[in-house]
């Protein structure tokens, strides 16, 4: 983690000191690479789970800060935080989980390639399992309480739409290096200290997003829609469970460009 930490520290170094060279192309810039932006979106997400064994609807949110640099805008980096929140009814269960992305991006036109640094949170509780079995009759618990790090990359396109708008596909692709389970502490319950002592382990992520930003003035503001698709799986005592989240979104995006 410390050589990836001095990686992004010296490329937003690198960013910073070429940003000098992007002065006075705010006028002609593409939509989508301006010199910072920030995107704040919601949506509504389906979420079919076999690790609570049940599929429901909640709320995502997320933002994201961006910034680019560079001749033409070509180096760019993102920092973005997703979360959702599902409860499933069926089963008396819920899950919260969040994503941490760290996005170093390459641009050659249209198409952009990157390096991703990633770390998520997961806590999901759950009646007890009678013979593997969610008894939904039983009380709610703690079933586990995760922290995660891993890498990956992703490649991407982006077309413009007349001189303002924008269409936009992404595919990202995250690995699991390491999985920490939360400790209970001293004075956890029962069902706390038994999710301590479960071994799990977060597959792959894999995720689809696609989308369009349609201008709402000349430069500063574009609303945000699109569909993202994601699947990963999760590993508890030796069963794993795959797991497919799907939101539709709608979000505002600030750009600065100088």
């Amino acid at each position: 983690m410390k050589k990836i930490g001095k990686t992004v520290a010296h490329m937003f170094q690198a960013l910073l000191f070429a940003m000098p060279a992007t002065a006075g192309l705010a006028a002609d810039s593409e939509p989508g690479r301006p010199t910072f932006f920030l995107d704040i979106s919601g949506g509504y997400s389906i979420f079919k789970s076999e690790l609570v064994q049940s599929n429901d609807t909640g709320i995502t949110t997320r933002y994201a800060f961006g910034v680019n640099g560079g001749t033409d805008h070509q180096i760019g980096m993102l920092f973005a935080r997703e979360s959702s929140t599902i409860a499933f009814k069926n089963t008396a269960s819920s899950v919260a989980l969040s994503w941490q992305d760290i996005d170093l991006r390459y641009r050659l036109g249209p198409i952009y390639f990157g390096l991703v640094v990633s770390s998520s949170n997961w806590t999901v509780k759950s009646p007890a399992r009678v013979a593997g079995k969610i008894d939904e009759t039983l009380t709610s618990e703690e079933y586990i309480d995760l922290i995660s790090s891993g890498y990956g990359g992703n490649v991407g396109l982006q077309l413009p739409v007349g001189k303002r708008n924008l269409m936009y596909a992404d595919l990202t692709y995250v690995t699991t290096g390491a999985v920490q389970q939360k400790a209970a502490g001293a004075n956890g319950t029962a069902a706390a200290l038994a999710a301590a002592e479960r071994v799990s382990t977060i597959g792959p992520r894999m995720e689809l997003d696609l989308g369009a930003a349609i201008a709402l003035t000349r430069s500063m503001f574009d609303a945000t829609v699109g569909f993202k698709y994601r699947t990963y799986s999760v590993g508890v005592d030796g069963t794993t469970s795959k797991e497919l989240l799907n939101t539709t979104y709608a979000g505002l995006r600030l750009n600065w460009a100088f």
